[in-house]
């Protein structure tokens, strides 16, 4: 399959330095608005005194309960059928 992929326009070749400074304000903008919104996870690691679980209880805990519906039902329950 062949994408034909084409662009219009005027290319302006910018300072490194300015472009930067432009990615830099547009990135603390989106940073100041996500945390203003309480959306910004500021937690990038496990806290130093984590504990790993051992692979039983990971196993337990994506596992279903006895009874409850399929994923592929709650899935379509939430979307909408496929």
């Amino acid at each position: 399959m062949s994408i034909d992929r084409r662009i219009e326009g005027t290319l302006r070749l910018v300072k490194r330095d300015e472009c930067l400074r432009h990615f830099n304000d547009s990135c603390h903008l989106a940073r100041a608005k996500l945390l203003a919104s309480g959306k910004l996870s500021t937690i990038h690691y496990a806290p130093a005194d984590a504990v790993a679980l051992p692979d039983e209880e990971l196993q337990r805990l994506g596992t279903l309960l006895p009874g409850s519906p399929s994923l592929d039902q709650i899935i379509d329950e939430d979307r909408g059928q496929r």
